[in-house]
C-alpha cells in the first residue's frame, strides 16, 4: 500500500510526478516501468473483490497495530 496525503491526492491529481518518484525509491525503476506497462483489463468476480477487501483490510490493521493507531 502506497498512500498519499489528502493534498496530494484530491487537490493535486494525485501529484504523478512525485508519487512516481517514491514509488521509484521503494521499487526501482524496472518494477515501476512493468507496472506502468501491465496495461490489462482487470475482471473480478464479487468473490474476488471481497477476499481482496478481506486481505487489505487485515493488512491495514496490522499497520494501524504497527503505527499505534
Amino acid at each position: 500500500i502506497h498512500g498519499q496525503c489528502k493534498k496530494c491526492n484530491r487537490y493535486h491529481g494525485g501529484n504523478y510526478h512525485q508519487f512516481r518518484i517514491g514509488l521509484i525509491e521503494r521499487l526501482g525503476i524496472e518494477k515501476v516501468e512493468q507496472i506502468e506497462a501491465d496495461q490489462r483489463p482487470r475482471h473480478y468476480s464479487k468473490d474476488d473483490l471481497r477476499r481482496i477487501k478481506k486481505i487489505f483490510n487485515k493488512k491495514a490493521r496490522m499497520l494501524e497495530k504497527r503505527k499505534g493507531f
